[in-house]
């Protein structure tokens, strides 16, 4: 991992809350050496997320805690969604609800279509959207999608990448993968911080369904 491309690194808890954020940092490999001051003090082996932000955008991540002081935080990489490398992000399964605000009609006109339509979302990552549709959208379309489940009054531009024939069993006739545009870090931040709690909540009931069998 290069650590030029980053400008600063979050790291979070449990409850996606922030615990440690700076801009004075190294990578050795795999590993993030964190500098700065009052670092919250955090358990060896502790799992954390984070998040590193470049120009274009953020890098989800998920590392082991090696060592924590006041004025140091080493985290050892598990698993990261390098942008430059392989272009993938940390992606979640989800059942939430969700609207489609409006799309663009193909070409240089652009014109917008108020559609306000109810959507099932599949999957959510930072850097786009699964979700099933009765609507027929075409590849290259442009939507806004509204997700309050993410923040109330959240927005985010999105264009459609794929259209499949959808056998959901809620009876949608479409599933759609779309990539987010026009990339904000305050909306990257909202994104990746539900992205996380998700990913938390569904490990414990993973954990929870295993404890029972």
């Amino acid at each position: 991992m290069d650590s030029s491309i980053y400008k600063k690194i979050n790291v979070y808890d449990d409850s996606c809350t922030v615990i440690a954020s700076t801009q004075n940092f190294s990578v050795n490999g795999k590993k993030f050496i964190l500098s700065g001051d009052n670092f919250i003090l955090i358990p060896h082996n502790t799992i954390v997320n984070a998040m590193g932000y470049t120009d274009s955008g953020v890098v989800t991540m998920q590392g082991k805690v090696t060592l924590s002081t006041e004025k140091q935080l080493n985290i050892d990489i598990i698993d990261f969604t390098d942008k430059e490398e392989r272009r993938t992000y940390l992606k979640v399964r989800t059942n939430i609800n969700a609207v489609l605000n409006k799309s663009y009609s193909l070409g240089r006109s652009g014109r917008s279509m108020k559609r306000e339509e109810d959507i099932q979302v599949r999957d959510i990552s930072v850097g786009g959207i699964c979700f099933y549709s009765n609507t027929i959208l075409i590849v290259k379309q442009k939507i806004i999608i509204e997700l309050d489940a993410v923040k109330p009054g959240f927005v985010r531009e999105a264009i459609v990448l794929r259209r499949k024939r959808s056998n959901d069993v809620r009876g949608f006739k479409y599933r759609y993968g779309c990539k987010f545009l026009k990339l904000k870090h305050e909306q990257d931040r909202a994104v990746c911080q539900y992205v996380f709690k998700v990913q938390i909540e569904n490990h414990k009931r993973m954990n929870e369904e295993d404890e029972l069998q």
